[in-house]
């Protein structure tokens, strides 16, 4: 090759990098800042006192290009203003993969708009059964968990002000196998809340992980949208504490998928 052909190849080369990096600096950072994120929470006290390992699936056990690559943690406290009792949480979570740039959780056109899956690993601090109301599960305060988490933690991190979300139950079945254990209960359930669906204007810190909203003008910021839920619902006795698996999405088809291929493929130890 003369030397002529070299800097034209050397050159073509580094446009072509410089590309790609454009076009995919969001998702970049995004693992860069989550891989970061996750191991910090995953190795910190508040996560290993709960004594239980769970190896939820991520978005590359399928070869569909559907959920981001890897699973991410984070410890929080602040349920506990909810559930109204002193609780420490840790919620492992998922979301649509990248697409120009970008998480599918933005796109509306997508399977993946609005959708999450992943668990709530809970423990109460002074009341071990704080999601029971005798020997029964306590659905009201259940669901102010996934109200606590599309709330607070998804859509006041994205600047939505005035966040709403309304559950309704459309079926529960007890006796449930489910990731290996039994005695899971299962519960389906209808969800009114804000989507994610917003213009940018100005940064947040929450598009460090999901990416930047486009910069275009939109009717209606943050408009309500109907989901279907489901949730699996276990107490681990010998760990005094709840895991609580769930999936969102506003596509049947897409929960069911992701129900049965990939968190059904958890391994709890």
């Amino acid at each position: 090759m003369t030397g002529e052909r070299k800097k034209t190849a050397f050159w073509i080369t580094a446009v072509l990098i410089i590309i790609f990096f454009i076009i995919n600096f969001g998702f970049l950072r995004s693992i860069v800042v989550m891989r970061v994120s996750s191991f910090i929470n995953k190795t910190d006290k508040a996560f290993s006192d709960f004594g239980i390992e769970i190896a939820l699936p991520g978005g590359l056990v399928t070869p569909e290009k559907d959920w981001y690559p890897f699973v991410n943690y984070f410890n929080d406290t602040g349920i506990s203003r909810f559930l109204g009792e002193e609780a420490n949480m840790t919620v492992i979570y998922n979301f649509g993969t990248f697409e120009n740039g970008r998480s599918t959780l933005y796109e509306k056109n997508s399977k993946y708009f609005n959708s999450f899956y992943g668990c709530y690993i809970i423990k109460g601090v002074k009341d071990n059964r704080l999601l029971e109301a005798g020997d029964e599960y306590d659905f009201d305060r259940i669901s102010k968990i996934p109200e606590y988490d599309m709330e607070e933690l998804v859509l006041k991190s994205m600047g939505c002000e005035n966040p709403a979300m309304r559950e309704v139950l459309v079926s529960l079945q007890e006796d449930v196998t489910y990731a290996g254990y039994s005695d899971w209960t299962k519960v389906d359930s209808l969800i009114t809340v804000n989507s994610v669906a917003h213009s940018y204007q100005g940064f947040k810190l929450s598009y460090l992980q999901y990416g930047t909203p486009e910069n275009k003008p939109m009717v209606n910021d943050f408009y309500l949208i109907d989901l279907k839920a489901r949730m699996y619902i276990r107490y681990f006795q010998d760990k005094e504490l709840y895991v609580l698996f769930f999936i969102i999405s506003p596509d049947q088809e897409t929960l069911e998928k992701t129900d049965h291929i990939i968190l059904a493929k958890t391994i709890i130890q």
